[in-house]
């Protein structure tokens, strides 16, 4: 007697159809409109703590759709062997840029500074999970089985990205933002796990708000 094999799932895990469930979306467009919302410290790393659970129960439990769907999938050994060499370039990106006003320089000297390390750290930590879920996971999966055109989807998703932080940094920088964070979109587009961009989004945060000013004082406004 010849055993049937259920089916793998395809690195295809959602259908056009079954893209933007209204429970889910809902979850997706609170985190989209948050930082439009004048919040405390405090408040912004709660929201960042409870939204992506939020959303992951919203798509797995609530709505049954696949895990894959929000790109939280297996790493074998050669994706975390990747994952090591994107943060050493975050890592040596951060470091050769750490002198430079272009790179966030209106949110470092406004904001970042005056956050006490603690919050820093979580921040750097929080805000990558949801955003990666957000907008890689979630965002990317169900614009591609639309525009089904993988260009189109990292496109519109940092399109999507970049205008979520206009309301705190302004257009140029927003702007400047989306643009440094298109590998992130590409790994992901790439090898469609989540759990890759947001190591590698965490490393980018931690050197960039934690790491290097710690190191480096004058960090802020040299």
């Amino acid at each position: 007697m010849i055993r049937e094999v259920s089916p793998q799932p395809t690195i295809r895990s959602i259908t056009p159809s079954a893209a933007f469930q209204p429970i889910s979306f809902a979850s997706f467009a609170v985190i989209f409109i948050m930082p439009w919302i004048p919040l405390s410290q405090l408040w912004i790393l709660v929201l960042s703590t409870a939204l992506p659970i939020t959303l992951v129960l919203s798509v797995v439990v609530i709505e049954k759709q696949p895990s894959l769907s929000l790109g939280l999938r297996k790493t074998p050994i050669k994706d975390a062997i990747l994952l090591g060499a994107c943060i050493a370039i975050v890592a040596l990106f951060n470091i050769a840029t750490a002198h430079s006003h272009e790179v966030y320089d209106v949110y470092e000297t406004r904001f970042v500074y005056w956050i006490p390390v603690q919050l820093r750290i979580a921040d750097a930590i929080t805000q990558p999970i949801m955003e990666e879920l957000a907008f890689r996971g979630y965002l990317y999966e169900r614009m591609l089985p639309l525009l089904r055109n993988p260009i189109l989807a990292v496109v519109s998703t940092q399109c999507i990205f970049g205008f979520t932080h206009i309301s705190r940094y302004g257009l140029q920088d927003a702007a400047s933002i989306s643009m440094q964070t298109i590998p992130f979109v590409l790994l992901y587009a790439w090898r469609r796990n989540v759990y890759l961009t947001i190591a590698m989004h965490i490393a980018w945060d931690l050197m960039a708000f934690v790491i290097l000013p710690s190191l480096h004082p004058g960090y802020f406004y040299s």
